[in-house]
């Protein structure tokens, strides 16, 4: 979903490249749009050449630098060793609140009861889907592709009316295969590519670095199983293939790349 801003304006660009699809409006999710990751990243590049941006890659910030109620910086570590940054201006923009963490700032993790966090999902790509197949299945009625839907024939039917036309389409449900796994995941813009959005981890702690490692070990077993269902079960996915995993959570905060993760900190 896209409001406005820097996120509209990265998708215009986009589009503009050839790089993302139309706008596709959802009676649920209001718009939803499909881009092509890696020419995101190119994009993003761009846009920050555009606005005078220096970058520094593969960067960790180690410390803070901190004069009494205000930030004045970040220590730094990377393959040229350690450095010290000055700034006016500090913005945290780590996803997790590290940076202020670090310097001392109050925060919390998870729910207030106990701490714990939203069951993280790592999304991947599955490339060689049959579009006409996977359309086939939509229509069907018994498989119910979108379960919330089934109650409300009349959106059902507008639905079914353009769901040819339509480059977006967003999953939930399949009623039909309920009872081997919930299928939830969108269908992008490129004919033979679907973004999954089903595996997932309980009782990981964000802040722990073994959490985190374990997490993505038992996720990484997870997606073989997943690839196997769907060319088993959905229709359209007979032929498909593991093309693309997202990439790590700390890759992603430097990359930007597509991963999905759960937020580990309020400040």
């Amino acid at each position: 979903m896209i409001v406005k801003g820097i996120p509209l304006e990265f998708c215009r660009r986009l589009q503009a490249m050839g790089a993302a699809s139309h706008f596709e409006l959802d009676p649920k999710c209001a718009s939803g749009i499909s881009i092509d990751s890696h020419w995101w990243k190119i994009l993003l590049m761009q846009l920050m050449r555009e606005a005078g941006v220096r970058l520094l890659m593969h960067t960790q910030v180690v410390d803070t630098l901190r004069e009494g109620d205000r930030f004045r910086g970040a220590i730094v570590e990377n393959k040229s060793g350690r450095q010290r940054i000055e700034a006016d201006v500090t913005i945290d923009c780590s996803g997790d609140g590290d940076v202020a963490a670090r310097g001392g700032v109050a925060w919390e993790k998870g729910r207030t009861a106990d701490g714990l966090v939203q069951a993280p999902t790592l999304v991947f790509k599955l490339g060689g889907v049959s579009r006409e197949g996977f359309i086939a299945g939509c229509k069907d009625p018994a498989i119910d592709y979108r379960e919330w839907i089934a109650p409300y024939p009349d959106i059902r039917e507008r639905m079914m009316k353009r769901i040819d036309r339509m480059h977006v389409i967003i999953c939930g449900g399949y009623a039909k295969l309920i009872e081997k796994a919930r299928v939830v995941g969108v269908k992008l813009h490129r004919p033979d590519e679907y973004l999954v959005v089903m595996t997932r981890v309980l009782g990981l702690n964000p802040i722990v670095t073994q959490s985190v490692t374990d997490a993505y070990s038992k996720i990484y077993e997870q997606i073989p199983v997943l690839v196997k269902f769907f060319q088993k079960y959905v229709p359209g996915f007979e032929q498909s293939h593991l093309r693309e995993i997202a990439r790590c959570s700390a890759c992603a905060k430097a990359a930007g790349s597509w991963a999905i993760m759960s937020s580990t900190r309020g400040i």
